[in-house]
Order: C-alpha cells, then structure tokens, then sequence
C-alpha cells in the first residue's frame, strides 16, 4: 500500500496506510524508506518482490508489463501474486481519487479567493464612486 502512494504523492492515503502500518507493527524508520521509495533497504527478500511490484505498476501508470507479472508469479505463484495486483490496482485508484480531490479543492478555493477579490474591488468602486457623487451634489 505505502508503496503505491509513494509513487503517486497522495496526501490522504499516505496518513492512512502509515496509521495502518503503524497499527500492525511496521517501525516508523521502514515506513520512511518505503515512503522514500527505498524499498530494497525497508522488507526483507520475501517482501520485496510485492513492494518493487507496486512501485513498478504506479510509475508505469498501470502498466508493469509481462516480466514483472511474470516475476510476481514466480515469487508468490499465481494466485498470490493476483491478490497483489489487484491490491495495487485498488491502491492506485484510492490514490487517484484523493489527488483529484485535493486538485478540485484547490481550484474551488482559487476561484472562491477570486470571487472575494472581486467583491472587495467592486465594493470599494462603488464606494469611491458614492464618494464622488457626494462630492458633486451635497444634499
């Protein structure tokens, strides 16, 4: 899982899969090197396969190929190794979503900023125009 969000940068799963990592007993110095892409140096060789796995379907958008397939089978056999593409494929959507989340929220805020700098210019328009007008007709 942490793995995959590494890849894509994903500010929600990352806090997610760390609490999640943390809660099964994976040490924060593990969960920094995965997060830090260092896989060979956070799991043992029985890991390892599954973690470079993921790493290779998240920065091949999908598309790891027919050797590394190819090589998850042989690590875990087959049954194995499509429980783990199909964990990376649900990671890697996760992911997606929260990225495309937080690239709406930040647009939603940028026009919501715009449309408060707008009011204020027009308020202090009318407001140096009511001024002017004041100036020309004192009643």
């Amino acid at each position: 899982m942490l793995a995959v969000t590494a890849v894509n940068d994903c500010q929600y799963c990352t806090r997610y899969h760390t609490d999640l990592a943390r809660e099964t007993g994976v040490d924060r110095e593990t969960i920094t090197l995965i997060l830090e892409r260092d896989v060979d140096a956070a799991v043992d060789d029985t890991e390892l396969p599954a973690l470079l796995f993921a790493q290779q379907y998240a920065e091949t958008d999908e598309k790891p190929g027919r050797e590394a397939l190819e090589a998850l089978e042989a690590a875990y056999g087959r049954e194995t190794a499509g429980d783990i593409v199909a964990f990376a494929r649900a990671i890697y959507f996760g992911n997606l979503l929260g990225n495309t989340y937080d690239g709406v929220r930040f647009a939603l805020a940028r026009r919501a900023q715009a449309g408060r700098r707008g009011l204020r210019d027009a308020r202090s328009r009318v407001g140096r125009a009511v001024e002017r007008l004041r100036e020309r007709c004192p009643v």
